[in-house]
């Protein structure tokens, strides 16, 4: 989040669309994730007192918390982020105000947590869904981006004014900049994709395994006889 967030991408996220692109990309495909893997929600509860930790457990567990974990909600809401801050005066507002910048770069970052929870979320309340459910719901997700970055790619004028009077001082091709853009948010959502598919698969033959070496486990220990104790002296075996 400090990369995406501080000099130099922030510096010239204001100046060209190309890292802009970049900077939402470390937010959504790298720190929202990373995040989910040190397990905050876990970490927070057990650094709270006893009647903090009761009350937080019970909101992890509790209605509002399954609805925020349904992958359906989860997948829709960073999709519905994207394609309308990218779409609409939303993304020219935001380069015109600080606040609304912020709270683009926030809206992204608890989308892309909130889309990658289903996936690699490990905390109270998280509800994983299965190895294949999991390839499914990225398989599915590829697109999102993707298409979005095409749509950007192939535009046939400059979606945002601002980068266009910038370029002009800057000396650069303000449709060359977008175009890109939108070809890093396609090919980048679509490398973490495939990452992200080639991680679930790894950790789906190393579950095999493991519950393979469980079973061996239990058949080199033999049956056991319900309610048998230790043999009696001088019984034979």
């Amino acid at each position: 989040m400090a990369v995406a967030l501080e000099p130099p991408f922030d510096e010239y996220a204001d100046r060209l669309f190309s890292v802009h692109m970049v900077q939402h990309l470390l937010l959504i495909e790298l720190a929202a994730p990373l995040l989910l893997l040190g397990r905050p929600v876990t970490l927070a509860v057990a650094a709270t007192p006893p009647p903090v930790r009761a009350r937080m457990t019970s909101l992890a567990r509790g209605p509002v918390a399954r609805a925020l974990a349904s992958p359906l909600v989860d997948f829709g809401f960073l999709g519905l982020v994207l394609w309308v801050s990218h779409l609409t005066s939303w993304y020219e507002a935001a380069l015109a105000s600080d606040v609304v910048h912020a709270l683009e770069h926030l809206a992204y970052l608890v989308g892309a947590l909130l889309f990658w929870w289903p996936v690699i979320g490990r905390d109270l309340g998280a509800a994983r869904l299965s190895h294949p459910g999991r390839i499914l719901y990225l398989f599915l997700s590829m697109p999102v981006q993707s298409l979005l970055g095409f749509v950007i790619t192939s535009a046939g004028h400059v979606l945002y004014p601002h980068y266009a009077a910038v370029a002009r001082t800057l000396g650069v091709s303000a449709m060359a900049d977008q175009r890109l853009g939108g070809t890093l948010m396609w090919e980048g959502s679509m490398l973490v994709g495939v990452v992200a598919v080639s991680a679930v698969l790894i950790d789906w033959m190393a579950q095999d395994e493991r519950d393979a070496r469980r079973a061996d486990a239990r058949l080199a220990r033999g049956p056991r006889t319900v309610g048998a104790g230790p043999a009696a002296e001088g019984e034979v075996s």
